[in-house]
């Protein structure tokens, strides 16, 4: 399941972000899709946790599903940059990955645009059938883990991929959700997804966080609470 968020992030924000990940050559040379080292913990003076807070507190009070954990915690929080040329990734779910992470699904995404986002610049995209108010994000996670195969050299980055002949049909009904700079789609682990290729001259620039209940949780980012404004 998956629905778009009434508000934006801020202009000045998202801006923020931009103008730091411009700032830093590694970001944009040296990682692919992921930059899972971009929010971090680790070198505090370089976590850009300050950044995420503000994102985070434009985000978080629209989301009633996250409001009804015990312990909210955001999981990881990572940049997604999709270089030039770059193919479209795999239809996937999340929760092939991240069943690691924890025994029952609590994790979900929000993926938000950090630039206007379209199909040719490597847009994410859903189903229409999946989507759903907002107001009903309790529903999240209610749902089944289908069939995926390995292929290692799966282009785009995501090697577990919905097996076929499933995958050939829920790719009937997927179609790139286009955004303005700011606009953010919250999904559940469930809700199997892609995103198509770059074709524009720069990358594309997006990041999404994962919410999930902390309480019996011994790793993650950071407490909700600790982003209180």
């Amino acid at each position: 399941m998956w629905c778009k968020l009434p508000k934006r992030v801020s202009k000045e924000h998202v801006d923020a972000l931009v103008t730091r990940i411009m700032n830093d050559e590694s970001t944009l040379q040296k990682h692919g899709l992921f930059n899972k080292k971009f929010f971090s913990d680790l070198i505090p003076s370089q976590s850009n946790l300050d950044l995420l807070k503000l994102i985070h507190l434009d985000l978080w009070p629209q989301m009633s599903y996250g409001s009804s954990f015990a312990l909210p915690v955001i999981d990881h929080a990572t940049l997604l940059i999709k270089k030039r040329n770059a193919v479209e990734t795999g239809l996937h779910q999340d929760r092939i990955y991240w069943t690691n992470r924890e025994r029952s699904a609590t994790l979900f995404s929000v993926w938000i645009a950090l630039e206007d986002m379209t199909f040719d610049k490597g847009g994410i995209m859903f189903s229409e059938e999946t989507r759903i108010a907002i107001d009903d994000m309790n529903r999240f996670n209610s749902g089944l883990l289908y069939e995926h195969i390995e292929v290692k050299t799966a282009p785009g980055g995501f090697p577990l991929v919905i097996a076929d002949p499933l995958a050939s049909r829920l790719k009937q009904s997927i179609h790139c959700v286009e955004l303005k700079k700011g606009e953010a789609i919250a999904f559940d682990s469930f809700e199997p997804h892609m995103s198509g290729g770059n074709t524009q001259n720069l990358p594309r620039l997006a990041m999404k966080i994962a919410y999930c209940e902390g309480q019996k949780r011994t790793k993650y980012l950071t407490k909700i609470e600790r982003f209180k404004d």
